[in-house]
């Protein structure tokens, strides 16, 4: 459940952040890098249900994918905390939510997810 839910949030994240080349801005390439890694966890919960391990080593490909975004900009909201600040509440202001559940919930589900799949290869039998 963990990975369907981060796959969706990381994935229109991403899209998000991807489809502002339309108004001008320069592509980055770690939003699609980001989506990518969205598609492997859906996968992964897809999976998920029918065997765990390969599931939970397809979902650490894939958060390590989504973190590629999602590291930078926790790390840019430690180091600048009062324009994160200003950010969330002009995205809440104009009712934008996308990022704003991305950029609060991103990196809460990024460490859920590598959570659960750790857990998930620890407690597992290798010969799956």
């Amino acid at each position: 459940m963990v990975y369907f839910v981060f796959s969706v949030v990381s994935g229109t994240y991403a899209f998000y952040r991807a489809s502002e080349t339309i108004w001008g801005a320069r592509p980055n390439p770690l939003a699609y890098l980001c989506f990518f890694g969205s598609v492997l966890l859906l996968i992964a919960a897809i999976v998920a249900p029918f065997s765990q391990r390969p599931a939970a080593k397809l979902a650490i490909v894939g958060c390590i994918a989504a973190a590629c975004l999602f590291l930078p900009l926790f790390v840019a909201s430690i180091l600048m905390p009062f324009s994160t600040m200003q950010t969330l509440r002009d995205s809440a202001r104009w009712k934008e939510f996308v990022p704003l559940i991305g950029m609060l919930g991103g990196p809460i589900l990024l460490a859920a997810a590598i959570a659960c799949a750790v857990s998930t290869i620890r407690r597992s039998p290798a010969s799956e």
